[in-house]
């Protein structure tokens, strides 16, 4: 949805329009870089209208961020909690460009609205809009396109180069002889990882299986004689597509800080899910 200088009935605060004095409202877009390949957007707002932040502050209106991507058809209007806020690109939705505009909407039905920073060159004193409805437009900027940079797209996903597999033993172990690295787990806890591991709970699976699995490979890594593996290749042109030493072993960071990077930190991911997902 792109948003232009579309005309309005009543007043509508803009970056482009006129209708209001000695108010604003801004929006400032940047992408920044989570682990490897995580890329965040960043929105700053800008709000310069005393009625108009009352009305935030009250939740009679909120702060939306409408998202559409082009390529994939993807659209989503997100409720902003806070002036600053940040949004993690899903890759699976949001390709190459992203149009993106800022709106002030009601959540509630208004009877009469006024505002003392109404343009007196167009409103009478004692101006006010009657009966707006649930979801009218109060301030909106002008739609911008955001780039989405993927430096790592010629990388091979991680997940292409570790698989899960059953054991016989008591305990978990990894093997790293092959091209792929496997992961071996007990007979009951395999069944418990092939059932949940595509549903909500696959990050939570992660965390408890691949996470400690890579933090052994990567504890290995530096010594680790053959380094013409498929799994040792990919692992260590993720590192040094960051300047990470991993072979020299001074990386400054641990094991376990390298592997939640490699796996774009699954743990914030689970603690999200369980969040929305367990009751009580």
């Amino acid at each position: 949805m792109k948003i232009g200088s579309d005309f309005y009935p009543y007043p509508v605060l803009t970056d482009y329009g006129d209708d209001y004095v000695d108010s604003s409202f801004q929006v400032d877009y940047s992408i920044k870089t989570k682990a490897f390949d995580t890329r965040i957007l960043r929105v700053d707002v800008s709000l310069k209208n005393e009625g108009l932040e009352e009305l935030v502050e009250d939740k009679t209106a909120g702060i939306y961020l409408h998202l559409e991507c082009p390529q994939t058809s993807y659209r989503k209007a997100i409720r902003l909690e806070d002036y600053n806020y940040e949004i993690v690109i899903d890759r699976n939705y949001m390709i190459k460009q992203l149009e993106v505009n800022c709106l002030l909407v009601l959540d509630e039905d208004f009877y009469a609205y006024s505002n003392p920073s109404f343009n007196k060159m167009y409103y009478d004193e004692d101006y006010f809009v009657r009966d707006l409805t649930k979801g009218s437009i109060l301030a909106t900027t002008l739609t911008q396109i955001i780039e989405i940079p993927y430096e790592g797209e010629n990388l091979e996903n991680i997940s292409s180069i570790i698989r899960v597999g059953q054991s016989e033993e008591d305990f978990m172990n990894v093997e790293m002889s092959d091209n792929t690295i496997l992961v071996k787990i007990p007979k009951k806890q395999y069944e418990l990882y092939f059932r949940y591991s595509n549903t909500v709970y696959q990050d939570l699976i992660m965390t408890s299986t691949i996470l400690p699995a890579l933090i052994y490979v990567i504890d290995k890594m530096p010594n680790f004689e053959d380094r013409e593996l498929n799994w040792y290749k990919v692992i260590n042109s993720k590192f040094e597509s960051q300047n990470i030493d991993i072979v020299g072993g001074n990386t400054g960071y641990t094991s376990l800080e390298l592997a939640q990077m490699l796996l774009e930190d699954p743990l914030e991911r689970a603690f999200e899910n369980l969040d929305k997902n367990v009751e009580g």
